[in-house]
C-alpha cells in the first residue's frame, strides 16, 4: 500500500481541485484590475554605439540603454487585459514638513491567482507592466464643472440624474447638490449659459444659472507601475505547488516611459493632461521668479547709494607708481577724477621749452631720487644712475646699447612713456642685464638683488639694494605744465605695491568685483548722454553710456578720447529658466513652419524616426 502524501511531482487532481477553489476566491472578492501590457522597448535600428543595442524585434527582455540599464521608450498593446486581484487597503500616511504635506507610502502589493493571469494576459506580470485601478477611480476632483444658482431651488436635484440646459441644450450628471450652498457638482462636456434655467430629468427641479464652471478632468482612475514581481509566499497550496502571484506597484509619472499609455499630451483628453501636475508647477515656479524679481529687480552688488569721500581721494593729476614683482621696473599712471590711467610724459634734466602744452607731465631727472644703493659688506652707498636717451636704446630689447656707458655703471630705461622705467646694470661683457630677482638676470649680474622698503638684513659686496619708498628711497620728481602761472608746478607721486592698493588708496573700493559695476557715474554726477553712439557736444569730464555694449558701458570724455569706467552689469535679474529668453519667452511667428509657431515644444518640432 502506497503511502499517504500530499506532494506529487506532478500538478494532479488534488492541485487542480485547490487552484479552483483559489481562483473562485479571487473572481467572487477581488477587485477589477486593467492590465497595460507592457511588449518592451520600441523597435531600434542598428547603431555604431555599443550599449544602443539592434533591438529590432520587440521583446519585453530587451534593453534600450545599457550603459543607463533603461528602457525609456516603452511600447505597450493596445489592448487593456481585466483581471481580478486582491490587496490590503491602507490607510496613506502623510509627512508633514515645513514645506507641506506629502504622500510617503503610495506603494501597495497586488496578488493575481497565478494561472487565471496566465491564460488571461498570456505571461505573468512583469515588471514594467502598468494596472489601472478602476475602483480607486476620483469622480469628486475639486476642480470638478459647477453650477451656481441664482436662488435656493425649491426642490433638491438627485445624485446621478441628468440635467438639462433649456437655453444652452448642455447635459450633465449630477454628482453631488448643496441646497442651501446653492452649488451643484457635476460630469459634463456641454457649456451651460448665465441666466438659463436647468431641470432634472427625475426630480424636475428646476433653478436659474448665475455661473457655469467647467474647470478640470471630470474623473480619472488610478494608474501604478509594477515594480518587481515574485511568487506569494501565502500562495502555496499544501501541494507546494503556488497559485498566487505577488507584485509591488508604486503610482505612475509623468514621463516619457509611459506615453504609449498617457497620450503625448497635445490632445486635451490625453490621460497625461489630468494626471500631470507639471502646468501646476510651472505656474508655482513662474509666481516664485516674479517675486524674487519683484523683491530683486537687478542682479549684482547695489553700490549707486555709495560715494566716494573726496578727503581720501588723490587730486586729479596726481601720480603713482606700481612695483612690478621681483622687477626693478616702474608702471605710472594718473589720477582723473574717476580713475587711474596711463600717460605719456617729458623726461629731461632741464625744463621742456618747446611742443608742450597745458596739462603735460615732465619728469625731472636732476632732481629724481632713484634709490639704488650698493654695499661693501657694512654700509651702503647711493649709486647714481643715468638716463637713456632714446638715441641710446635699443630697439627690439628696450635695454641701452652696448656702447652705452662703461662697464658696471647703472641706468635707468623710460620705455615708451607710458610705461615707465626699467633700471640696468651693465655686467663685465658688455651687455646690460635688467635688475630683478629673477634666478637667470642674478646669474648674469653676478651679485645678489635686494627691492624692498626696507635696509636688508645681509651686505654683501656689491649687492644691489633699491629702496622702494620715498624717504632716501626712490622719489620721482614730477611737474605739471600750468598755463596760468605759465610754469612746471610739483605733482604728488604715490608709491604702491599693487593697483588694488592704488585703487583703494584712490577711493576705488566702493566697487569692487565683476559685479559692482552699475553703469553710474560716482557721487550722483548725471550721465550727459545715453545711446548708440558719442555724441558731438559733450565737455571733458561728461559721462556717456553706451546702450550696444552688452552690458552697457560707461565711458568719460577726456580731451580727444573717451575713457572706459565701467561696465553695467547689474542687469535685470533673471532667473535660470529665463536666461535664454530669445527663444524660450519667444512669441514671434514664423511662415516656413506648419502651425506658424516659433515658440513650442521639441517634441513636436522634431519627431524622432528610425534612421
Amino acid at each position: 500500500m502506497p503511502r499517504i502524501s500530499l506532494w506529487k511531482p506532478e500538478k494532479g487532481n488534488d492541485y487542480k481541485m485547490i487552484d479552483r477553489v483559489i481562483r473562485e476566491h479571487f473572481n467572487m472578492g477581488g477587485t477589477g484590475v486593467f492590465v497595460h501590457k507592457y511588449l518592451g522597448p520600441h523597435a531600434q535600428a542598428s547603431t555604431t554605439d555599443a550599449t544602443q543595442p539592434d533591438n529590432s524585434i520587440v521583446r519585453p527582455t530587451n534593453i534600450q540603454d545599457l550603459l543607463f540599464l533603461e528602457n525609456r521608450d516603452r511600447k505597450y498593446d493596445a489592448d487593456v487585459y481585466d483581471l481580478r486581484g486582491v490587496y490590503q487597503v491602507a490607510d496613506s500616511e502623510f509627512d508633514l514638513t515645513q514645506f507641506g504635506a506629502f504622500l510617503s507610502n503610495d506603494t501597495i502589493f497586488l496578488t493575481f491567482h497565478l494561472n487565471d493571469m496566465v491564460d488571461i494576459l498570456g505571461r505573468k506580470l512583469m515588471s514594467g507592466d502598468v494596472i489601472e485601478l478602476p475602483h480607486q477611480r476620483e469622480d469628486m476632483m475639486l476642480d470638478m464643472a459647477r453650477l451656481e444658482f441664482t436662488t435656493k431651488a425649491a426642490k433638491k436635484f438627485r445624485k446621478g440624474e441628468t440635467i438639462t440646459g433649456a437655453s444652452s441644450g448642455a447635459t450633465a450628471t449630477v454628482v453631488n447638490f448643496n441646497q442651501d450652498a446653492k452649488v451643484l457638482r457635476m460630469v459634463t462636456d456641454g457649456v451651460f449659459i448665465a441666466g438659463e434655467t436647468v431641470t432634472g430629468s427625475k426630480s424636475t427641479a428646476t433653478s436659474e444659472v448665475s455661473a457655469f464652471y467647467p474647470e478640470g478632468p471630470q474623473a480619472m482612475n488610478r494608474y501604478y507601475v509594477i515594480e518587481d514581481a515574485a511568487r506569494g509566499s501565502e500562495g502555496y497550496s499544501p501541494t507546494w505547488f503556488p497559485h498566487i502571484w505577488r507584485v509591488k506597484c508604486t503610482p505612475i509619472t509623468d514621463s516619457q516611459e509611459f506615453s504609449d499609455i498617457l497620450g503625448t499630451g497635445e490632445q486635451k483628453d490625453d490621460i497625461k493632461n489630468l494626471i500631470s501636475t507639471y502646468q501646476s508647477e510651472i505656474d508655482i515656479s513662474e509666481a516664485i521668479v516674479n517675486q524674487a524679481q519683484t523683491d530683486v529687480p537687478k542682479k549684482g552688488v547695489e553700490t549707486g547709494h555709495l560715494y566716494i569721500n573726496k578727503a581720501d581721494q588723490y587730486t586729479p593729476g596726481s601720480i603713482y607708481a606700481h612695483w612690478q614683482t621681483n622687477e626693478a621696473s616702474l608702471k605710472l599712471y594718473k589720477s582723473t577724477d574717476s580713475r587711474w590711467e596711463t600717460f605719456d610724459y617729458f623726461v629731461s634734466s632741464t625744463k621742456p621749452t618747446t611742443n608742450y602744452k597745458n596739462g603735460d607731465y615732465w619728469l625731472d631727472t636732476t632732481s629724481t631720487n632713484w634709490g639704488l644703493y650698493i654695499g661693501n659688506g657694512t654700509t651702503w652707498t647711493s649709486q647714481a644712475v643715468s638716463i637713456v636717451d632714446d638715441a641710446n636704446i635699443d630697439g627690439q630689447t628696450k635695454a641701452p646699447i652696448s656702447s652705452y656707458a662703461p662697464t658696471n655703471d647703472y641706468a635707468v630705461v623710460n620705455i615708451d612713456g607710458s610705461f615707465g622705467s626699467a633700471y640696468y646694470k651693465k655686467v663685465t661683457n658688455g651687455s646690460w642685464v635688467k635688475i630683478s630677482t629673477d634666478a637667470t638676470n642674478l646669474a648674469l649680474l653676478g651679485v645678489d638683488v635686494a627691492i624692498n622698503s626696507t635696509t636688508p638684513s645681509n651686505n654683501t659686496a656689491n649687492k644691489i639694494w633699491l629702496k622702494t619708498n620715498t624717504t632716501g628711497g626712490l622719489n620721482l620728481s614730477f611737474k605739471k605744465y600750468d598755463s596760468t602761472v605759465d610754469n612746471w608746478v610739483g605733482v604728488d607721486v604715490a608709491l604702491h605695491s599693487s593697483r588694488d592698493s592704488a585703487n583703494s588708496a584712490f577711493g576705488f573700493s566702493v566697487k569692487v568685483g565683476i559685479h559692482a559695476g552699475d553703469g553710474t557715474p560716482p557721487n550722483g554726477i548725471a550721465i550727459a548722454h545715453t545711446g548708440t553712439s558719442f555724441p558731438n557736444s559733450l565737455n571733458d569730464g561728461d559721462y556717456v553710456l553706451r546702450t550696444d555694449y552688452s552690458p552697457n558701458r560707461l565711458f568719460k570724455k577726456a580731451g580727444n578720447r573717451y575713457i572706459r569706467i565701467e561696465d553695467d552689469f547689474r542687469g535685470t535679474y533673471s532667473a535660470a529658466n529665463r536666461i535664454l529668453n530669445t527663444f524660450i519667452e519667444n512669441s514671434n511667428t514664423n511662415t516656413d513652419t506648419s502651425d506658424g509657431k516659433e515658440k513650442q515644444g521639441l517634441s513636436k518640432a522634431v519627431t524622432p524616426k528610425t534612421d
